[in-house]
């Protein structure tokens, strides 16, 4: 009599001589037989069973078709994922925990090829990760749904995450944990992290400072879009910092902010190059340093914008926005912000650079709580349409243009610079 064969993941169909299966099962070698017998075992897929998904996950899965799905809960098996509205094509594929359903990120990754999309459901993941396939998205509940804004149960990362390829994203997660991250410990080309939310504390050391997204590497193109990033307060703990050169830096729609006043800074770069637009963010950061610090060891940027920000200090900071080193050939335009809660007498904006270099101020509210200062050696500045609700100790030719933030708001809203540089803050 023959013994059944097993194997995981499948279901014994039973032994064939034949290696098409035709023919009827074996069960036994009749008695008296003699000589090698060559028998094939027949394997059959177990039937997919639904896994139910959530309406929230719904929407993002039919927005991202992914590869690989990681659940925390799952139990081996096959799945058809099922949720009311869920696109057709889901009905005819399914994930297979030893294919491409996993319970725990990193197993994913080690599993994906090039281009993978990973869709994280809900759960708490405590792994560190390390991405070194390109092109990879991880890709959690919240990926249309701002960091700061009021989300879906979250795709927790409790951990580290390294990046050592290109061309990958992070969306609609969340990370936390002390000393925790987001890093890359090579040079790579474009990091893209979106809709993230950051209470994680930070915990590489660049120099001596901390970053909740730093690296000692440089990197060619670094995104930040929609993301909430939040810092303790303690001391050498800052936002972003990196000391490797950011060639294309996009900070754009994000809340950074922290809890305390050490000497930190919420985006510390010293080497930048190519673009940078810092747009529509919301920075309140209290500290007795910098808010933005940028361009201090190296700068060779071809743009600069910092538009449409809001950019909130306390009593105690010293800087609002220092970009330095400006080359002689590039514009900075400094558009549509809102400053605030500054040190009185303290440098507004310290922007010197290389004879040549141009900077536009144009339709700033800069707040009544201090009194407005610019440091812009060898760089020559446009002052115009800005509002000043205290004194302002620069000289400049606009001082009386705007005489309240209502008319600041209606001259902005229908300038030029309005419609090149984005709809958001309007003070």
């Amino acid at each position: 009599t023959l013994y059944n064969a097993t194997r995981d993941g499948y279901i014994f169909g039973g032994w064939y001589y034949e290696s098409d299966f035709s023919g009827s099962v074996v069960t036994s070698i009749p008695h008296g037989s003699y000589g090698n017998k060559v028998l094939y075992a027949k394997w059959n897929e177990p039937a997919p069973t639904n896994y139910d998904v959530s309406s929230s996950d719904v929407s993002v899965l039919n927005a991202i078709t992914p590869n690989i799905i990681v659940d925390d809960s799952i139990d081996p098996g096959r799945y058809y994922l099922n949720g009311t509205g869920l696109a057709s094509s889901y009905t005819s594929r399914y994930y297979t925990s030893n294919v491409n359903a996993f319970t725990d990120i990193q197993s994913a990754l080690s599993h994906a090829t090039a281009n993978d999309v990973i869709y994280v459901f809900s759960g708490t993941y405590n792994d560190a990760l390390t991405i070194s396939t390109d092109g990879i998205s991880i890709i959690g509940p919240n990926y249309n749904i701002k960091g700061n804004e009021s989300r879906n149960t979250e795709a927790v990362v409790n951990n580290t995450i390294t990046v050592t390829a290109d061309n990958v994203t992070l969306r609609g997660i969340k990370l936390t944990g002390t000393n925790k991250y987001i890093t890359w410990t090579t040079e790579i080309d474009s990091l893209t992290v979106q809709n993230v939310r950051s209470e994680a504390t930070g915990g590489l050391g660049v120099s001596t400072y901390y970053g909740i997204i730093a690296s000692i590497s440089p990197i060619n193109g670094l995104n930040i879009v929609g993301s909430y990033i939040y810092n303790d307060g303690s001391t050498s703990k800052d936002g972003i910092v990196v000391s490797g050169l950011v060639t294309g830096l996009n900070i754009t729609d994000s809340l950074l902010t922290n809890g305390g006043s050490a000497s930190t800074v919420a985006i510390r770069i010293p080497s930048i190059a190519g673009a940078v637009n810092i747009k529509s963010n919301s920075i309140v950061w209290d500290t007795t340093n910098a808010v933005i610090f940028m361009g201090n060891t190296a700068n060779t940027c071809t743009a600069i914008n910092v538009c449409n920000n809001i950019i909130k200090g306390n009593a105690k900071t010293t800087q609002n926005c220092s970009i330095r080193n400006i080359p002689s050939t590039t514009t900075i335009n400094i558009i549509g912000n809102y400053f605030d809660s500054f040190k009185d007498g303290s440098n507004t904006l310290s922007i010197p650079g290389v004879s040549g270099a141009q900077a536009n101020v144009k339709y700033n509210y800069f707040a009544s709580s201090f009194s407005y200062k610019c440091v812009a050696t060898n760089v020559t500045v446009a002052y115009v349409n800005n509002y000043y609700a205290s004194s302002q100790t620069t000289t400049t030719s606009d001082y009386e243009d705007i005489t309240s933030l209502e008319l600041l708001r209606s001259a902005y809203t229908e300038s030029p610079e309005y419609t090149a540089y984005g709809s958001h803050c309007v003070y």
